[in-house]
């Protein structure tokens, strides 16, 4: 699938259950989002359609033109099975137009999504219960110190002087950290960001499973990471990062 607006085109492609988005990085659509896009089309597909204009002239005021509307070309494999032009929605109806066509349509399906959304790449970097971290590491390579943190029982002390910290921000980093999606994905994945040489490294565990967050370059108060299992380059507003660069003092 295609999906073209404003000079800039998406394609969605379907791997096994999930849909990737064609380009640098490995990012996928958020499975929710995808659902709601694939339903709304096969909706679309049962729909009545009712000729609101013949004319060619008319197509801008329904936004069903090339120009103003989203493009949506369906395809399976690399046979092209359909193309359309998704317009403007009012509070009744949806417009639309096949491209090839002087016909404009309305329809009472609410077909906003497509022209909605500016970014299909899922912004999600991690999410797990922060209930179940058991270790947190905050390696700090601007000031070549390492912070080393263990779950103890319900608190949480420093290693090796096992001192106690502060219960609430503790679970504040722990919340971060589990529930993370970046406030913007760069385009450009080979930007120059910082990731050869992070200013920060975070890891946590559990039992279970572990992961580090790579912290890069500090751009428009934005912090470029990416997760260490991943090459998905991500940003994220200063304000989340900066907790992390605690000390232990600021932690008890």
């Amino acid at each position: 699938m295609t999906i073209a607006k404003q000079g800039t085109t998406s394609t969605l492609l379907k791997e096994s259950d999930r849909w990737r988005v064609l380009g640098p990085g490995e990012f996928y659509v958020n499975s929710e989002l995808a659902r709601e896009a694939l339903t709304t089309l096969q909706h679309l597909t049962t729909s009545t359609l009712s000729i609101v204009s013949r004319a060619t002239s008319t197509k801008s005021s329904f936004a069903t033109d090339s120009k103003s509307g989203t493009i949506i070309t369906l395809w399976q494999g690399e046979s092209k099975l359909t193309d359309f032009i998704l317009g403007k929605s009012d509070a009744a109806y949806s417009y639309l137009s096949q491209a090839s066509s002087d016909l404009s349509y309305a329809t009472v399906l609410d077909l906003s999504l497509f022209a909605s959304v500016t970014d299909w790449r899922d912004p999600l970097i991690f999410t797990s219960d922060a209930s179940t971290w058991t270790s947190l590491k905050l390696q700090n390579n601007l000031k070549k110190s390492t912070l080393q943190l263990e779950k103890k029982g319900e608190d949480w002390l420093a290693e090796p002087a096992k001192t106690k910290l502060n219960k609430n921000k503790t679970q504040a980093l722990l919340d971060t950290i589990s529930a993370l999606e970046a406030d913007a994905i760069p385009l450009n994945q080979s930007l120059a960001t910082g990731l050869d040489k992070p200013s920060l490294m975070i890891s946590f565990s559990n039992s279970l499973l572990s992961n580090t967050l790579a912290v890069g370059a500090l751009s428009n108060n934005q912090y470029y990471v990416k997760r260490s299992d991943s090459a998905n380059i991500y940003l994220l507003n200063k304000s989340k990062i900066e907790p992390f660069f605690a000390d232990l003092k600021a932690l008890q």
